[in-house]
């Protein structure tokens, strides 16, 4: 089962423990200089915040890595960004823990507002034309999208990003109507 835990010598780095070799480090809004090898890396966002998560790579790993075949060396960088991906979310849910502060209630592009029903919850992305009903802490279960206008066929892989860091917004600021 993988497990990750914070390095005690420095919060913002994620050790892996099936694989030694894999090192992360969160990097908020570019605030420290990183290289990656071969573009390895996720960014995401956290309440307005640029997010970068990078395979800290020692040279043990790099020569690994160039030895292997282009297919297995296709694979293992596939299995490097799964990492990373899991690697974020699990640090996501320790960010309380490790005392970075939650998001601010409604901001420039998420609004939430109470239906007048006053048992459901309607949130809008205002940038890009989105809202969401829900019932109060069944989000899973009860959420219908409703675009504010016609999505272009092009714009839905944009949409669907949109309603992921929606759904993060609701979750970091809004958890008890959630969940």
């Amino acid at each position: 089962m993988q497990r990750f835990s914070i390095s005690p010598d420095n919060d913002k780095i994620i050790l892996h423990n099936l694989s030694p070799q894999i090192k992360i480090q969160v990097i908020f809004n570019d605030e420290d200089d990183y290289e990656v090898y071969e573009d390895i890396y996720e960014v995401s966002k956290f309440n307005e915040t640029k997010v970068t998560v990078i395979w800290l790579v020692d040279k043990e790993s790099i020569e690994y890595i160039e030895s292997l075949e282009i297919v297995k060396y296709l694979e293992y960088v596939r299995y490097i960004h799964f990492i990373l991906r899991r690697a974020w979310l699990w640090y996501r849910g320790q960010i309380d823990k490790i005392g970075f502060k939650a998001g601010p209630m409604e901001n420039e592009r998420f609004v939430l507002q109470q239906h007048s029903n006053g048992k459901d919850w309607i949130a809008t992305d205002k940038d890009n034309l989105i809202t969401v009903f829900f019932e109060h802490q069944n989000f899973t279960e009860t959420q219908r999208i409703v675009p504010i206008n016609e999505i272009p066929k092009d714009k839905i892989p944009a949409n669907q990003i949109a309603l992921r860091e929606m759904a993060e917004w609701l979750l970091y600021n809004h958890r008890d109507k959630v969940f």
